[in-house]
């Protein structure tokens, strides 16, 4: 138990969960696939619009929101490729 009385921070889980992986035989890098994810900013928003037809259907679409564009993107290589780089 590494950090039983104290702090762990993201990479000591990630790297926990890679561990147990590659003990499954699956060598899968958790932090790279994670990074991707939590390290990138903003947040998605997922839209749900009833169609008004006799088949009630439902369309359902997601965009990426960010608040504050010209924020500083600290790692570039991991920001969501489909919103644009500030200039």
């Amino acid at each position: 138990m590494t950090h039983m009385y104290g702090n762990a921070a993201r990479d000591d889980l990630w790297n926990k969960f890679s561990e147990v992986m590659q003990r499954e035989g699956k060598d899968i890098n958790i932090t790279q696939v994670m990074d991707r994810w939590t390290l990138q900013m903003g947040y998605p928003v997922v839209t749900i619009s009833k169609n008004d037809s006799l088949d009630n259907s439902v369309t359902i679409s997601q965009e990426h929101f960010v608040y504050d564009t010209d924020a500083k993107i600290q790692n570039p290589e991991l920001f969501n490729n489909s919103f644009p780089l500030p200039a």
